[in-house]
C-alpha cells in the first residue's frame, strides 16, 4: 500500500514538472508570436527602435528561459513536497509572459513583471528550503532566495522611479542599461 502511495507521489510530481515544462513552452511560442506581430509587423516606427525592442525582447527572453532551466535543476533536486511551489513557478511563468510582452510594446511596465517574477523566485526558494532542509543545495538556494529578492526590489523601485520622472515607454538607452546591467 505504501509502495502504491509512493508510485502515484511520484507520477504526480512527473506530471506537474512536464505542466510547468509545457507551460514555458507555450508561453515561449507565445513571446515569439507577440514579438512579430507588434515589433516587425507593428506599428514600431523606425528601425532604431525595432532593434532596441528586439533586443529588449531577447534579454527578457534570455531571463526567462534561463531561471526556468534552472528552478527546473533545482525541482529535479528536490522535488516538490507541496503544491505551493508548482502554483509559484506557474506564476513566475505567466510574469515572464508579461514581461516580453511589455518589453514588445515598449511599456515600462515589463519592469513591474520582471521584479514580481524575481520576488517569486524568491518565495519559490524559500519553499524550497522550508521543504528541504537538508538538501545539498541549501546554500545555493538561499543565495538564490537572498539575491533574487534585493534584485527584485532594487528592480521595482526603478520601474518606479522610471514611470514618476520618465516617459511610459521604452528607450534605447535604457534598454541597454537593462541589458548590459545583468541580463
Amino acid at each position: 500500500m505504501a509502495e502504491q502511495a509512493e508510485e502515484t507521489s511520484v507520477r504526480l510530481l512527473d506530471v506537474l514538472i512536464r505542466f510547468v515544462d509545457f507551460l514555458y513552452a507555450a508561453l515561449f511560442v507565445a513571446i515569439v508570436r507577440e514579438s512579430y506581430e507588434w515589433v516587425i509587423l507593428g506599428s514600431v516606427p523606425t528601425v532604431y527602435e525595432r532593434t532596441y525592442r528586439l533586443a529588449l525582447i531577447a534579454a527578457v527572453f534570455y531571463f526567462f528561459a534561463r531561471d526556468w532551466l534552472h528552478g527546473r535543476i533545482l525541482t529535479i533536486r528536490n522535488p516538490f513536497t507541496r503544491y505551493r511551489r508548482f502554483f509559484t513557478e506557474v506564476a513566475i511563468a505567466v510574469a515572464g509572459y508579461g514581461a516580453a510582452v511589455g518589453a514588445a510594446r515598449g511599456e515600462v511596465t515589463f519592469v513591474f513583471y520582471v521584479a514580481f517574477m524575481l520576488a517569486m523566485r524568491a518565495v519559490w526558494a524559500w519553499g524550497t528550503i522550508r521543504e528541504h532542509p537538508g538538501s545539498s543545495d541549501r546554500r545555493e538556494i538561499s543565495v538564490l532566495r537572498d539575491f533574487q529578492l534585493l534584485v527584485g526590489l532594487l528592480v521595482a523601485v526603478t520601474g518606479f522611479l522610471w514611470h514618476l520622472l520618465g516617459d511610459e515607454m521604452v528607450t534605447m538607452g535604457l534598454a541597454v542599461l537593462f541589458i548590459v546591467g545583468g541580463w
